[in-house]
């Protein structure tokens, strides 16, 4: 995801944007022939343990469910606010930091620094796994939304290497929300419904997302590329503020989020 900017860039820059859709067909195309290659039964047979059968009702949704809708609630603004900066960055940092640096084609330059971004959301994916086993997962999804507002608002606010760091740190920051929210879901989710909730939080995060490309583009339009992270910025805000209810519950409930962890 780091790369796709800077590879797409460079494309761009010789070839014109239209062959970089058709270099990325190829891997899809390659990928999806050797998927059909693969063989039918490929998942073991599941072993009797002797166990209770699981519970498949949907009365077993209902203890849960409120938690369930702001987990998913927060991922759909959080999904707008990601689509949003992926979309709108490459072109905000173009024309940000072209004055700087002379010579450089700025939609090679906007993808550049795009990548150099994002390879930061890499160390923050890490992160936020390696956190989700040690703390609770409520507070860290609250604090990885909260930080990346005004992360956001520094590349709405700032200009050259200022406005690439606050774009390095809101990545990172974002970025540890993903792990983080697929822990939620286990957590919260019944077994039985886990692979349905995961379908519908998939759906909410990056299909419901990815209204904001062109819902932020009128934005751009009549206010300028630079209020478009404003915005992002307030719909993080909304984010975080939507898991509130989430963590006071997780702390009223015996003053835990999940068993074994901490604050």
């Amino acid at each position: 995801m780091a790369l796709g900017p800077i590879i797409v860039g460079i494309i761009a820059s010789g070839m014109g944007w239209r062959l970089a859709y058709a270099v990325f067909a190829v891997p899809c195309i390659v990928l999806g022939l050797l998927i059909l290659r693969l063989p039918r039964k490929i998942y073991p047979a599941i072993a009797d343990t002797g166990t209770a059968p699981k519970d498949t009702s949907r009365a077993s949704l209902r203890p849960v469910l409120m938690p369930l809708v702001l987990i998913l609630v927060s991922s759909v603004i959080n999904g707008l606010v990601y689509r949003g900066v992926v979309t709108f960055l490459p072109s905000h940092l173009s024309l940000s930091v072209r004055s700087d640096i002379a010579g450089l084609d700025p939609i090679m330059l906007g993808g550049s620094f795009t990548t150099v971004a994002l390879l930061f959301g890499v160390a923050g994916q890490f992160m936020g796994g390696y956190l989700s086993d040690k703390r609770r997962r409520e507070t860290l999804a609250l604090i990885s939304l909260g930080v990346s507002a005004p992360a956001l608002l520094g590349v709405w606010f700032f200009g050259g290497a200022a406005l690439l760091g606050a774009a390095a740190a809101f990545a990172f920051f974002h970025f540890i929300s993903q792990p983080v929210f697929n822990a939620l879901i286990a957590d919260y989710c019944p077994d039985y419904w886990r692979g349905r909730m995961y379908g519908l939080y998939f759906f909410c995060a990056f299909g419901v997302g990815s209204f904001s490309a062109s819902a932020l583009g009128y934005v751009a339009d009549a206010q300028g590329l630079k209020a478009v992270f404003l915005v992002c910025a307030i719909l993080s805000v909304a984010a975080a503020v939507s898991l509130v209810p989430l963590l006071v519950r997780a702390l009223r409930r015996n003053g835990r989020g999940v068993e074994g962890q901490s604050l």
